[in-house]
């Protein structure tokens, strides 16, 4: 009897090598966006965390002449990030960390998606 068939046998995951992070349009929740955009900057991150979180936030701040805020349509090369895994995870830590990141809908409950590329 095979180990397949016996059931003994344990799935095999390729390593992680690389962590997509996304904007997931459908959480429109304004308070993490808000928070982001102004800590981008925060000693809380690193240099390079800082700017992979700056290319993905900072596109999303624009106000029409009456201070409404106005989110691009599908900028280039700014909406995903591909990186490293222990990139991912200090972005994903300082994410968390601000007030909004668990109010989306069920379907969509934060505002960044983390992809593991194996």
């Amino acid at each position: 009897m095979s180990e397949l068939e016996a059931g003994t046998m344990t799935a095999r995951h390729a390593p992680v090598v690389a962590v997509e992070i996304a904007i997931d349009d459908e959480n429109t929740s304004r308070v993490w966006w808000d928070a982001a955009i102004h800590e981008a900057y925060a000693p809380a991150l690193d240099y390079e965390a800082a700017e992979i979180v700056t290319q993905l936030v900072h596109p999303w701040e624009f106000e029409d002449a009456w201070g409404v805020p106005e989110i691009p349509m599908d900028p280039p090369d700014c909406r995903r990030a591909t990186v490293r895994p222990e990139l991912a995870e200090r972005i994903r830590e300082w994410a968390e960390s601000l007030p909004g990141w668990r109010v989306g809908p069920s379907y969509a409950p934060h505002p960044l998606r983390f992809l593991e590329i194996s």
